[in-house]
């Protein structure tokens, strides 16, 4: 993760490598039978070899909130319309450059540590279609808003802790694909990141409106 200082900050991640998850992380490394030192776990997937500064988690968090930096994520556009850490912009490596010169882990970590991501309308609709496993979650605080959203399940704000125990959400796999839309995107990042403090590991709101998601409505409501 590099940062510069002119006239903003701006953040440019792989997969968001985090230095909370460095500290945590870093091992010794030993000798190798040839008498060289074997590279550690931390050499080969979380090493700053460029020697560029790092972040905490704690300062992403704030940057973000503030609004004080730009994040841009390097990883392929299919990866990032997946799922990405909200407000970040991506900007795709040249085509041809191989993963392993940008790629380091760390989006798992940001969500380990109860970040929550956000996911394009394109990818959106194409893992709802792939993916029969996974959950619909309408966030708006009327239920029974139209129009409605088909095989969706209603869990507004207030209601997202008591979701754990009726049915509502997956307790038997946490790492279900839950997708969460709402009125707009905030009342969706809200939502996701109440369900994300349960403990699911794999949740990412829509940060448009349900009205923007026609190809999902039921067929009485186009």
């Amino acid at each position: 993760m590099t940062t510069g200082r002119q006239a903003g900050i701006v953040f440019v991640v792989g997969m968001m490598v985090m230095s909370a998850m460095v500290a945590s992380t870093k091992v010794q490394s030993q000798p190798s039978a040839f008498g060289r030192e074997a590279p550690s776990v931390f050499d080969g997937v979380l090493s700053n070899v460029i020697g560029s500064p790092e972040m905490s988690t704690a300062e992403l968090r704030a940057a973000l909130t503030e609004g004080s930096a730009i994040v841009l994520d390097a990883r392929p556009y299919e990866e990032y319309a997946v799922s990405h850490i909200p407000t970040a912009r991506a900007v795709p490596a040249k085509a041809g450059t191989t993963p392993a010169l940008y790629v380091q882990l760390g989006a798992p970590g940001w969500r380990a540590l109860g970040g929550v991501m956000q996911v394009e309308k394109p990818a959106l609709l194409r893992l709802l279609a792939q993916d029969a496993t996974s959950v619909l979650i309408d966030a708006r605080a009327d239920v029974g808003s139209k129009p409605r959203l088909r095989n969706a399940v209603s869990i507004p704000l207030p209601q997202a802790s008591k979701a754990k125990d009726d049915g509502r959400l997956p307790m038997t796999d946490h790492n279900t694909r839950i997708f969460v839309v709402g009125t707009n995107g905030s009342e969706a990042r809200a939502v996701a990141e109440a369900i994300v403090h349960d403990a699911f590991h794999n949740v990412t709101f829509f940060g448009g409106a349900i009205t923007d998601l026609p190809e999902l409505l039921d067929d009485e409501e186009r």
